[in-house]
C-alpha cells in the first residue's frame, strides 16, 4: 500500500474542511487592526513599567501644581487671572508641551530598533509605512490621555484658584491642545528620523520657525504652527482679551496644522521606507 503523500499545490488542492486559525487559506490576510491592537497593548506595556510611569505623572501634575502655588491669592482678581494663564499658555501650551511631544516621538523608533522590537515587527506581513503609522497613531494616543489628565489637573488648579473664565476656556483650551499634540508628535517623529539629535533639530526648528518666521509681520509667518494655534485659541474671549492674540480664518488654520502634520509624516515615512537605519552604527545597541 502506498503512503506517500503528494503536497498540495494550491489552496484549491486542499480539503474543503481545511482551516488554519479559523480562516481559509484564501482569507488569510495580514491585519491593520491587529496591528494596531498590539502596538497599542506594547505601548501601553512600556510606558507604564515604574520608570516611564514616574514621567507620565510628572508631565500630568509638574506644572499644574507650579501654578497650584505661584499664582496666589490676590485681591486683585485680574493679577491672578494674568498669572495663571500666563503659565498655561506660555509656558505650558508653548514649551512643555512641544518638548513633551517631540521627546516621545523623537527616539521612539531608534529605540525600538536598538531592542530589536521593530525587527522583529518587520518580519510580519505588515509594509514599514504602515507599521511607521501605527506606531506614531498608538504613541499619539497615549500621549493624548497624558495630555486630557494633565488639562484636567489644570483645570481644577484654576477653579480652585477662582481664575476668571476657566471653565470658557476649557473647550477651545482642549482643541488647542489635541492638534498641538498631533503636530507636535510628526514633527518629533520626523526630527528624530533625521538624527539622533533631534533634540539639538527641534530648538533649531523652533529658533527658526516657531520663534524667527513668528515674528515677521509678513505672509511667510503662516509657515509658523504657533500663528495657527495661536488663532485658534484666540477665539476664546477670555484669551483674546489677556493675549491679544491675530485670529484668522478657522479653516485656513486647521487646513495649515493639518498640512503640517502631513508634510511631517510623509518625511517620516519616507526616511523610514528607504533608509535602513539598522545597519548603520548609530543603531546598535
Amino acid at each position: 500500500m502506498n503512503t506517500e503523500h503528494t503536497k498540495p499545490k494550491s489552496a484549491q488542492d486542499l480539503p474543503e474542511n481545511f482551516q488554519t486559525g479559523g480562516f481559509s487559506p484564501d482569507t488569510i490576510r495580514p491585519s491593520m487592526l491587529r496591528t494596531l491592537a498590539g502596538l497599542w497593548a506594547y505601548t501601553l506595556q512600556k510606558h507604564l513599567i515604574r520608570s516611564r510611569l514616574f514621567n507620565a505623572l510628572s508631565f500630568i501634575l509638574v506644572v499644574p501644581l507650579v501654578a497650584l502655588y505661584a499664582v496666589t491669592e490676590s485681591t486683585l482678581e485680574s493679577a491672578n487671572t494674568i498669572g495663571f494663564y500666563d503659565l498655561a499658555f506660555r509656558y505650558d501650551f508653548l514649551l512643555v508641551l512641544p518638548f513633551t511631544c517631540v521627546a516621545s516621538l523623537g527616539g521612539v523608533i531608534r529605540e525600538e530598533m536598538q531592542h530589536d522590537t521593530l525587527v522583529f515587527l518587520g518580519t510580519r506581513p505588515v509594509r514599514r509605512v504602515e507599521l511607521l503609522g501605527g506606531v506614531y497613531l498608538c504613541q499619539v494616543g497615549f500621549l493624548q490621555i497624558l495630555a486630557l489628565l494633565h488639562l484636567l489637573v489644570f483645570l481644577g488648579v484654576g477653579s480652585y484658584k477662582s481664575v476668571e473664565g476657566i471653565w470658557q476656556v476649557a473647550p477651545i483650551w482642549f482643541v488647542g491642545q489635541f492638534l498641538s499634540v498631533w503636530v507636535w508628535s510628526a514633527l518629533g517623529l520626523a526630527l528624530g528620523l533625521i538624527s539622533k539629535r533631534y533634540l539639538a533639530l527641534a530648538a533649531f526648528y523652533a529658533g527658526l520657525v516657531e520663534i524667527g518666521l513668528y515674528r515677521i509681520p509678513t505672509n511667510i509667518r503662516a509657515l509658523s504652527m504657533r500663528v495657527h494655534l495661536e488663532s485658534l485659541l484666540g477665539r476664546s474671549q477670555t484669551l483674546q482679551n489677556q493675549f491679544e492674540y491675530k485670529t484668522g480664518i478657522l479653516g485656513m488654520d486647521l487646513l495649515a496644522l493639518v498640512l503640517g502634520t502631513g508634510v511631517a509624516l510623509l518625511i517620516a515615512a519616507l526616511l523610514y521606507n528607504y533608509k535602513e537605519y539598522h545597519s548603520t552604527e548609530e543603531m546598535q545597541k
